[in-house]
């Protein structure tokens, strides 16, 4: 049984120490909730004082993970929101990368998509409309890029080896306007494509959430699985009071083809 979360949280401060104990709560419950589903100790030891305190080591790079059990978790938050993905499986390591972004207005965007996105994605943001919707492209594409780093253990240096996301697998042609209506859902499908061969394995779940109060976030999730192909989505649960609107926008798949690319100018 393959237990996958995403936990959120909607935080009344902003001080990064802060939303990052919240972080850890978050991971905690998510873990506490699996081991009540399958009766597994996954990840968490009793501390003197009683309290379950987190096991957490740091690979070479600087990625966090679970000691010595078949589990992963991944971390991010973005002004007022946390978000942690959680992945366990009972005969081994599946990883899971997950990245929230808040859509931050940026006069810049398109120039660092220029020199970090490759064609078919440029592509899509020059398809946009409006400014606006260049914007909330910009951000859907650059989560997906992270929630790919931080599954790989990369940094943002690496941006290079990512996949390459395209709409309905294009490689050029021209993308219809329809998939940038505001709080729509796209007129077709999502694929990736990269060089390395494990990525198939990979999905993506892609989600936002926009509030006139607290402004839109972009969500990204990744994980792994033993064969290429559709699995379920995490299952959402909400560790705050104030739970905002989160609507899934895509679930992205593997194309069958490869996607022809140039590496982008860095």
């Amino acid at each position: 049984m393959v237990i996958f979360y995403l936990g959120l949280s909607y935080v009344s401060n902003q001080d990064p120490e802060y939303i990052g104990q919240k972080s850890l709560r978050i991971l905690r419950k998510l873990d506490r909730r699996a081991e009540n589903s399958r009766a597994l100790g996954l990840g968490f030891e009793k501390a003197a004082g009683g309290k379950g305190e987190p096991l957490i080591l740091t690979e070479t790079g600087g990625r966090p993970y679970f000691a010595d059990h078949h589990a992963d978790f991944n971390i991010s938050h973005s002004k007022r929101m946390a978000a942690v993905s959680y992945l366990s499986s009972p005969n081994r390591r599946f990883r899971t990368g997950c990245d929230i972004q808040y859509q931050q207005p940026k006069k810049t965007y398109r120039e660092i998509a220029a020199h970090f996105f490759h064609p078919p994605e440029r592509e899509f943001l020059t398809a946009a409309r409006t400014g606006t919707e260049g914007l909330r492209s910009f951000y859907l594409l650059w989560t997906l890029k992270e929630a790919y780093l931080k599954i790989r253990g990369l940094s943002v240096f690496d941006l290079r080896r990512c996949p390459v996301f395209s709409f309905d697998g294009q490689t050029g042609g021209k993308i219809p306007s329809e998939v940038f209506r505001d709080h729509g859902e796209p007129e077709g499908e999502y694929f990736f494509s990269g060089d390395s061969g494990n990525d198939r394995n990979l999905e993506f779940f892609l989600y936002e959430t926009r509030d006139p109060a607290r402004g839109a976030y972009s969500l990204a999730v990744c994980r792994e699985q033993d064969e290429p192909g559709p699995s379920a989505e995490p299952e959402v649960r909400w560790f705050s009071r104030e739970k905002l609107p989160l609507k899934s926008i895509a679930k992205i798949k593997a194309a069958e083809r490869p996607i022809k690319t140039v590496n982008p100018k860095i």
